[in-house]
Formats: structure tokens, C-alpha cells, sequence
């Protein structure tokens, strides 16, 4: 991340673009639709993973403004054991890895540590503590987290690392469907690509009025403010500088860093009238953190499905209910005989911790016996 400096070779407006700007641009757009197309039988199978596990960590399409996204996403998960499975595996990852309350950071100069003596292993001590301060402001410990519990359902975990003037460095967990990774001739993954949503407000804020488009400029001054929250689509591009004086960035850095507008307000993928970018600039390191569990393989805080909290376990009840009340005749495989005060059993215990009476009424109609009430 070192060196971060910001190469804008072209107008000020994106409406216009250099002849370097467009030459990369219409590179970065052909290998974006390339990667999407490499990803599909990926991306099928993370839906399914996601459906049953974590069904907020994934994106099928970037759409821009959609308003049924806090609605519940969808009634797949009749047990939650696979989530919390999943959380607690990545819970104990996080805590060998890199545990906030335990040291997992040394650092060496030759072969002095900070556990020696003098000046050198003063230093490096030093150094550690700071280490250890910027990542406990920085939010580096929640999105290792998010990190790692993508890393164990979807098998493959993306983490961005900027310097940031408030912070010193600022953490990005892109979700899985929104970006797109790729390997060189060694196997790294050091190409990037994504997709994401941005509203108006929040695209001005980051890259500036001055190189939004016309489009972008038009509404953020909108005397009302009507449509400061509406989105656009972002198309984001990290790979190596490869032809840096076609493409316009210096030579001496080794990747190169790309945005520009995918698709406005009201319009498709592609369908903005931007033709350069809203930043273009160059990395002598790469600030992407990618992980797969397997080789070969391919918004800022983590969301749970609320399965996690309980509500799979009640709607596999529901589910169960009809059934157990000879309302609906069963037609799966039975591993042993149904039993119906077992069944009743269940549902005083989720009586009281749901505080349901018809589940009580549904128990005695079986002809189960009361339980004592264990507080939940």
C-alpha cells in the first residue's frame, strides 16, 4: 500500500476521456464481461451456499435502487445449524490467526526481535504497539471476521486494505458476487474486479464532483435533495500495469487502480454516458487480501441471516406442525417412528421461548404434558 499516489490522466469531467483513458477503459469493461462469464458456474454454486447459510454476504445481480433489499431474502433455512456451524468455524480461525487480545505480530530486523535488548528491539517493539493500535481503530479486526466467515462458507474471501488520513488504513469486504478474481502464470490472485452500488451522494463524497459525469452532477445538485440517495453502479478494476504507456499510468508502479461509472440512476450495466473514469492511479503494492480454501479455486459490516437467532428453528416447526397434526400426510423417508409427545414436547419449549400460546394449544392437542417453564 506504500506510495499510494493518485495518476489522473484525463479531464476533469468523465463525460470526456483521453484517447489513453478510453483504450483502458474499453479493456477493463471486455475483461469485467469475461470474468463474469468464467464465474458463472461458481457463482450458481455460492447461491446455493448461500441460500442455506448466509444469505447476506451474497449478490446474485448489482441492481441499483432496490428497495425490497431489508426484506427477508428468503425462507430456505428450516435449521440454523449450518450458520452457526459456519460462524463458529470461522470464530476459531479468527482467534488463531489473529486474535485482537493476544499478540500475532513480531517483527525482525535480521535476527533482533523486540524481546532482546537495545535499541533496535526498542524500536521494533514500538513499532508492534503501533501496529496493534491502528488495527484495533481501523475496524481490521470486524472485517477479518466478515473475511473469514466468507472464506468458510463460499470457500474463496476478498478483504481491501486503503491508507486512510483518519484512520491510517481503511478495511473493504466486498461480498461474494460482486467482484471477480483472477490469477497470473504463478497462481496469484492479483487481478480484481467489481461491481458495487454507490448512491449519488456517497459517489461525490469519494471521488469528487469535478469527475463524476454530467449525469451524477446534475443530480447531486438538485436543489431538493431528492436524489442524493439514489444509486449508480461502479465498476472497479486492481490488476497489474501491464503497458503502462498505452493505458496512461507511470511505469514504476506495479498495479494499477480504476473506477468508473458501470451504469447510472436509471439506467442498465453500461448504460452511462461517462466515458473516462472517476479515478485512475497506480500501487507499488497490492492492496487486495484474497484467500481460497482450495488452489485452483477461483457494505463494511458482516449481516447474519436471522436464522442465526432462531427464527429457522421456528419456521421448521412450522413447517413440522401440519404434519405431526396428521393435517398433512408425510411423504419423506422416516429414519424412526414419529413420536407424538416428543413432537409436543418441542412445542412448549417454543411456547415459552417465543412466547406463542397457540404453539401450547397445538402441544396439548397431542396430548403432550406440560413442561416447567425454562427461562430463555
Amino acid at each position: 500500500m506504500n506510495a499510494l499516489v493518485d495518476h489522473r490522466q484525463f479531464a476533469r469531467n468523465t463525460d470526456t476521456a483521453t484517447a489513453s483513458d478510453m483504450r483502458l477503459r474499453a479493456f477493463q469493461q471486455g475483461r469485467l464481461l469475461g470474468l463474469r462469464s468464467n464465474r458463472y458456474s461458481w457463482w450458481t454454486h455460492a447461491r446455493e451456499l448461500a441460500d442455506f447459510i448466509l444469505p447476506r454476504r451474497y449478490k446474485w445481480l448489482i441492481t441499483q435502487n432496490q428497495q425490497s433489499r431489508g426484506s427477508p431474502i428468503n425462507q430456505h433455512i428450516l435449521d440454523s445449524t449450518g450458520t452457526l456451524a459456519a460462524r463458529n468455524l470461522a470464530a476459531g480461525i479468527f482467534s488463531g490467526v489473529c486474535p485482537p487480545t493476544r499478540p500475532w505480530i513480531k517483527y525482525k530486523y535480521g535476527r533482533i526481535d523486540s524481546t532482546q535488548s537495545g535499541p533496535i528491539p526498542i524500536w521494533l517493539k514500538q513499532c508492534e504497539e503501533l501496529t496493534y493500535a491502528v488495527l484495533a481503530a481501523s475496524g481490521f479486526y470486524t472485517s477479518m471476521a466478515v473475511f473469514l466467515f466468507d472464506l468458510v462458507v463460499f470457500g474463496t474471501a476478498a478483504l481491501l486494505i486503503y491508507e486512510d488520513f483518519d484512520n491510517v488504513i481503511t478495511c473493504i469486504n466486498p461480498c461474494f458476487g460482486e467482484y471477480y478474481v483472477d490469477i497470473d502464470g504463478k497462481y496469484r490472485p492479483v487481478i480484481f474486479y467489481r461491481e458495487f452500488t454507490y448512491t449519488i451522494s456517497q459517489t461525490v463524497d469519494e471521488f469528487g464532483w469535478e469527475n463524476c459525469s454530467s449525469m451524477i452532477q446534475t443530480a447531486y445538485d438538485n436543489a431538493s435533495g431528492a436524489y442524493l440517495t439514489r444509486e449508480v453502479i461502479i465498476a472497479h478494476a486492481i490488476e497489474p500495469n501491464t503497458d503502462p504507456e498505452k493505458y496512461g499510468i507511470p511505469a514504476h508502479f506495479k498495479y494499477r487502480e480504476t473506477f468508473w461509472e458501470w451504469g447510472g440512476t436509471t439506467t442498465p450495466q453500461g448504460g452511462t454516458i461517462s466515458k473516462g473514469f472517476l479515478r485512475k492511479r497506480g500501487f507499488n503494492d497490492f492492496v487486495l487480501l484474497e484467500m481460497n480454501q482450495q488452489p485452483g479455486g477461483n457494505a463494511r459490516c458482516i449481516a447474519v441471516s436471522t436464522a442465526s437467532k432462531g427464527a429457522g428453528i421456528r419456521t421448521a416447526l412450522d413447517f413440522l406442525r401440519p404434519y405431526a397434526m396428521n393435517e398433512k400426510k408425510w411423504e419423506y423417508q422416516e429414519i424412526t417412528p414419529y413420536n407424538n409427545k416428543e413432537f409436543a414436547t418441542l412445542l412448549f419449549q417454543a411456547g415459552y421461548a417465543y412466547k406463542e400460546p397457540q404453539y401450547m394449544e397445538y402441544a396439548k392437542s397431542l396430548g403432550g404434558r406440560q413442561i416447567p417453564h425454562f427461562p430463555y
